[in-house]
């Protein structure tokens, strides 16, 4: 059972088996939709615009594991005066939150906006290696106030194993 439907005076809605799947809207002139998936016959997704990330960010102001489930916010910010440490949940449960397999990337920053010369350190979990960097000196996973934002790369070799690597 398939339809369109009109959701609301702005809103038209697509449907499947009666679930809402996307929709347009006239007041924001676009698609809407829980989820973007690629044809098994495509080759991949395009953008032709550049893409603009609105993160929720994950206050760590103490040290503490980021669980999986917070982990996907993909961005960390940290007001203490003192170091913290952000410790990365095992890569399998990682891996399971976002559905990874070998080759699936994930990227997430650290903001440390504290207004003292604290440092937030990025510790593995489980599962978890850092990768060797080819410029000396790239391996820190450290992020001082004087650097602000540290960007790093998860990188999965299968569903169970990962390779972080500091980008930024």
């Amino acid at each position: 059972d398939m339809g369109t439907y009109k959701i609301s005076s702005t809103q038209l809605g697509f449907s499947v088996a009666g679930t809402l799947q996307g929709g347009w809207s006239s007041s924001t002139g676009g698609l809407f939709t829980g989820s973007i998936s690629e044809q098994t016959t495509g080759s991949g997704v395009t953008i032709k615009q550049a893409v603009i990330n609105k993160y929720t960010t994950f206050a760590v102001n103490t040290s503490a594991t980021v669980s999986a489930a917070n982990f996907n916010k993909g961005y960390f910010t940290s007001l203490n005066s003192g170091a913290v440490t952000l410790t990365l949940d095992t890569a399998t449960n990682i891996g399971t939150q976002l559905g990874a397999v070998q080759g699936t990337t994930f990227d997430f920053y650290v903001d440390n906006n504290s207004s003292s010369t604290s440092t937030v350190t990025v510790a593995l979990g489980s599962g978890i290696t850092a990768a060797t960097p080819v410029i000396t000196g790239g391996a820190t996973l450290t992020v001082s106030t004087a650097n602000g934002i540290g960007w790093f790369r998860l990188v999965f070799s299968s569903s169970t194993a990962a390779k972080l690597f500091r980008v930024g």
